[in-house]
């Protein structure tokens, strides 16, 4: 009982401090940051007939947005091309978009990567928290000796090549981000819901 009386009154001095507008139990809480970024967006033409987005998180575990004005109905809702937006020092930025061929290529994760697939080269795309790196094969399953891999890191909105080299088509094909050699998908389409 003698406990209780404490509590009370440091509770009621509390109070009177405060001017009983219970501001001592208030909690701050954080901006919608890609939600404010949704409705600057819907403003745009670009998605007058709708935007779909989809977050997920990167490979630092931190959310990413992804952004879309169009997306196909293959296995649920899915995208080929995309924003890809990240929190940045309390703002939403624009990191890098993705791009697949068409609806039997939609863009999808495995991992810590986010694949993109076109007909002759595949491309996958680690994003972290302070940059992302981009990789490609280009030339696949052509009648071709070689292929070209690349790698690429996408830091403060811009693109710097560190790799570039030939490589031997069956190794490329063995490597192809997107098809297994069975012809299926290597990552799971991301979903995109409309906002």
């Amino acid at each position: 009982m003698k406990n209780l009386k404490k509590f009370l009154a440091v509770l009621l001095a509390a109070a009177m401090v405060t001017g009983f507008s219970g501001s001592v139990c208030r909690a701050k809480t954080k901006p919608d940051i890609y939600g404010d970024l949704v409705k600057q967006l819907k403003k745009n033409e670009q998605f007058a007939d709708g935007i779909y987005t989809a977050k997920i998180h990167d490979a630092s575990g931190n959310d990413i947005l992804l952004v879309t004005d169009a997306v196909c109905k293959v296995e649920g809702k899915n995208a080929v091309w995309a924003d890809v937006y990240q929190n940045v020092n309390g703002k939403a930025e624009l990191i890098t978009t993705i791009v697949s061929t068409g609806s039997g290529y939609p863009i999808c994760k495995k991992g810590n990567y986010i694949l993109s697939g076109f007909h002759h080269k595949s491309m996958r795309y680690k994003i972290a928290s302070n940059r992302t790196i981009m990789e490609q094969i280009n030339g696949l399953y052509l009648d071709k000796k070689y292929c070209t891999y690349t790698k690429n890191i996408i830091k403060s909105g811009k693109m710097t090549q560190l790799k570039r080299k030939k490589i031997k088509a069956k190794v490329a094909e063995k490597m192809d981000y997107y098809i297994d050699k069975n012809g299926n998908m290597r990552g799971k389409p991301i979903k995109f819901s409309r906002k």
